[in-house]
């Protein structure tokens, strides 16, 4: 009677057994080092926007390549430094003597960041960015030359959202609006100058794609 039994008992024990034995075999996955740094690229800014006027003059902006660093503080804080240089270039309205003015453009500003919901590798953030953009532009006639420059700082509030996969590869958006106060002033060999100012609140939206680690 014994080893009648003896088989169904075995085979009991080792249904028991086998998933303990086969958790124990199945190799340790390693724990994920969390990403501290993100480096991000806004590829809209690398296109060319053309602005038309009714007197024939048009503006076209771009390419700008904009960098966006970022660095967390804690899980839920980061801070963000950014910069960005490009062109644009101005065509003079039809029967102007003046030439294609090609303009610098650069700019330079800082963000600090509250992941609100999940935290800086994935989640939804409220924040502050500062900004100033310069540009300066030169073109000729012939006779005379013509120069301008244009500077401004804005400021304001964003809400945003990030995803950084576990690769590294990252998403980066962010919606908001921010205060812009602009100065500009121009000259002319001639010795004629001219200055304007301007102040409003301007939509800002941001769609970049970049690395962590």
């Amino acid at each position: 009677m014994m080893s009648r039994s003896l088989p169904p008992a075995c085979a009991l024990a080792c249904l028991t057994l086998w998933p303990s034995v086969a958790i124990a075999q199945e190799p340790i996955a390693p724990a994920r080092t969390p990403h501290r740094t993100t480096i991000t690229i806004a590829p809209l800014m690398l296109l060319k926007l053309t602005s038309d006027s009714a007197d024939g003059s048009s503006v076209t902006v771009g390419p700008i390549v904009e960098l966006l660093g970022e660095r967390a503080i804690t899980p839920n804080v980061s801070a963000a430094i950014m910069a960005g240089v490009g062109t644009a270039e101005s065509t003079p309205p039809k029967g102007s003597s003046l030439d294609t003015g090609t303009a610098k453009i650069w700019e330079a500003g800082a963000q600090g960041r509250y992941y609100v919901l999940g935290d800086f590798e994935h989640g939804m953030n409220l924040g502050v960015e500062g900004r100033y953009l310069g540009v300066t532009q030169s073109a000729t006639d012939g006779v005379q030359t013509v120069s301008a420059s244009a500077g401004g700082f804005g400021f304001g509030p964003f809400i945003g959202y990030k995803v950084a996969m576990n690769v590294g590869f990252t998403f980066d958006a962010t919606l908001g609006a921010m205060h812009v106060d602009v100065k500009a002033e121009g000259s002319s060999s001639t010795g004629k100058t001219a200055t304007a100012s301007d102040s409003k609140w301007l939509p800002t939206l941001r769609l970049n794609v970049g690395w962590s680690f």
